[in-house]
């Protein structure tokens, strides 16, 4: 028998209606997730074992040796934690209450900035219904504002069993028995970062807002632009700090630019295709977390510190063009994320709720339906999907400081019944915002 949520973890929650993890004035936060198919979710705090853990005195301690499988443990107890000691690591799961219109709560009585987390989701495992949950698989927020650890190409990163051969491909049915190899340790977390100050914006330079029949458009990759720059000292090569410095910003000027358009720098993760042959996706349009930043692209330092060092890097940038007096165009790709096919990793979405995030083959829902060519397109007539979407561009202009975004494949955000309209509800639902609908909105038409 379940033992019952504390009340401490289960207070009223004042942001109920939005996903996304919110630092409250108790010290705390409030923790949403969405899952409308989940039979249970979790939320796995991860702390250094040689530091006293927040959670002492709720969280029951489970053991690697016990009797009883880590999953059913974690099933019966509302709070519990156990130490990874090869690791290094401590997880505390806490049991989250739900679904309540497809939403999982809980509120911490402790939160910190830079605190690493992830979420488990248990539920069916059908696939060729399309049903994919796996406690034993580690997810990423779908709004976590930071990001660390990246993906090794390992069975743990699989929702299904398979194995990885020397060669470095990946052998197994997506449509086999499900995978018990525990995640943790083999892809990344969130890391939440605490942005409630309201002196962000003091000293913000005001935004050029140039008119579109004066913009002439300079697109290029932050790594790529500043990799081989002369005037960089080495440490700034290759970062959103070179493209910050002086030199930099003045060389623009001379080219007679008004906006930059940034390649995209949400963080990425490579396709596997490109993981099994031990490359790269150089470019970034494989999109791992649409809140996060790419940490690649910091400086040594920042990605030592960490998340909140490469977002206020970041920031930095942004600040600088338009000092200097840039606009600043971010390239954005929601039409697919790095999960690709139902043969690709579990990262976020695919765990949390597949049905909800990716469109489906009309004849077989286990197939996902592939207008990008990358193995998977998100689902843009489900609302949850556009607000989803909208959250993550408002947050880029509000908190980061864009001017505008160019879509990648535009064309595939707009479909209903398989062909575009102009009257999609997402092209109204940026129209029709206060803040998106005053921005430069850029939509590729190739399709």
């Amino acid at each position: 028998m379940k033992h019952a949520i504390p009340q401490r973890y289960a207070i009223p929650h004042r942001y109920a209606t939005r996903p996304g993890l919110y630092f409250t004035e108790d010290g705390g936060a409030d923790v949403i997730v969405r899952s409308e198919t989940a039979d249970q979710v979790w939320l796995c705090i991860y702390e250094k074992v040689d530091q006293p853990t927040a959670f002492f005195n709720d969280a029951i301690r489970i053991f690697d040796d016990s009797a009883t499988p880590f999953i059913n443990e974690i099933h019966e107890h509302a709070v519990c934690t156990r130490i990874i000691e090869p690791m290094y690591v401590r997880e505390t799961l806490f049991r989250m209450d739900g679904p309540n219109y497809g939403l999982w709560y809980v509120h911490l009585p402790k939160a910190w900035d830079g605190m690493r987390y992830a979420y488990r989701v248990d539920g069916a495992w059908d696939p060729s219904k399309g049903l994919r949950f796996n406690p034993y698989k580690l997810l990423l927020d779908p709004y976590g504002k930071g990001i660390d650890g990246r993906m090794k190409l390992s069975p743990a990163a699989f929702s299904y069993q398979c194995d990885v051969s020397e060669d470095g491909k990946v052998r197994g049915s997506a449509f086999g028995p499900m995978s018990t190899v525990d995640a943790l340790g083999n892809m990344p977390v969130s890391v939440a970062i605490d942005d409630r100050d309201k002196s962000k914006h003091d000293a913000d330079p005001s935004h050029p807002h140039v008119p579109w029949s004066k913009t002439v458009l300079y697109e290029l990759h932050v790594k790529g632009f500043t990799a081989n720059a002369p005037w960089l000292p080495r440490e700034l090569r290759g970062t959103y700090a070179g493209l910050a410095h002086p030199t930099t910003l003045s060389y623009l000027q001379s080219l007679g630019v008004t906006s930059i358009e940034l390649l995209p720098i949400q963080a990425k993760q490579d396709e596997l295709f490109l993981q099994e042959r031990g490359r790269h996706n150089y470019w970034g349009y494989s999109p791992l977390s649409y809140f996060s930043p790419e940490p690649s692209y910091a400086t040594a330092e920042a990605q030592r510190k960490g998340a909140r060092a490469v977002r206020d890097e970041v920031i930095g940038m942004v600040r600088a063009l338009h000092e200097a007096g840039f606009e600043v165009i971010m390239d954005v790709v929601y039409n697919h994320t790095c999960e690709g096919g139902v043969e690709g990793p579990t990262t976020c979405w695919r765990g949390l709720d597949a049905l909800l995030y990716y469109r489906r083959q009309k004849g077989n829902i286990g197939r996902l339906e592939d207008t990008t060519g990358c193995g998977n397109t998100f689902d843009f007539t489900n609302t949850h999907v556009v607000t989803f979407a909208v959250d993550s561009l408002r947050y880029w202009a509000k908190r980061i400081g864009i001017d505008g975004f160019r879509f990648d494949l535009g064309v595939s955000l707009a479909r209903l019944d398989g062909d575009f309209t102009k009257h999609h509800p997402f092209l109204y639902a940026l129209r029709s915002d206060l803040l998106l609908g005053n921005l430069k909105l850029i939509m590729e038409p190739w399709d």
